[in-house]
């Protein structure tokens, strides 16, 4: 039987490899990657815990801007629904594009980080990461798609 299965995955499986490739003249661009991270009433604290240290770094330090951590309890206990775009992450040396803003390290290939906080519901709160690719970098899930990922099946002493 294992031999049977190795005789059908050798003859299938290169074919199958080069029909999930990206056709010659079409290419997979990835200008941004996006992570969502949930807070639920079990993990909420770890958030507003970190958010007054987040927002002590931003540039623009005007006193009339709002509590964020007051502004998630509020929205929270109101059944959510709401959202507010926190200050982006820029790498030193930037120029800066926002009235708001954060300068930290960023990972080789991203040019910049929108975050945003939004309440979904009274128990639900989510902060989104937009991370910016260098075009230069955009294109390398293609070269990744499109390696040759076929297997081979290998029968073991034992016949497994």
């Amino acid at each position: 039987m294992a031999r049977v299965h190795e005789r059908r995955v050798a003859g299938r499986d290169p074919g199958d490899n080069r029909d999930t490739r990206i056709p010659a003249g079409e290419q997979v661009l990835v200008p941004a990657i996006w992570l969502t991270e949930l807070y639920t009433p079990t993990t909420l604290n770890g958030l507003l815990s970190g958010l007054p240290s987040l927002m002590a770094r931003a540039g623009d330090q005007d006193p009339r801007r709002e509590d964020i951590v007051e502004w998630v309890k509020d929205t929270r206990r109101q059944g959510g629904g709401s959202w507010r775009m926190l200050p982006n992450v820029w790498p030193a040396g930037t120029t800066h594009r926002s009235a708001n803003w954060i300068t930290d390290d960023l990972p080789p290939g991203i040019t910049s980080v929108t975050l945003g906080i939004y309440t979904l519901t009274s128990t639900v709160t989510a902060v989104t990461a937009m991370f910016r690719v260098e075009e230069r970098h955009a294109g390398e899930l293609q070269q990744i798609v499109n390696q040759d990922a076929s297997s081979q099946a290998v029968l073991l002493p034992g016949g497994s």
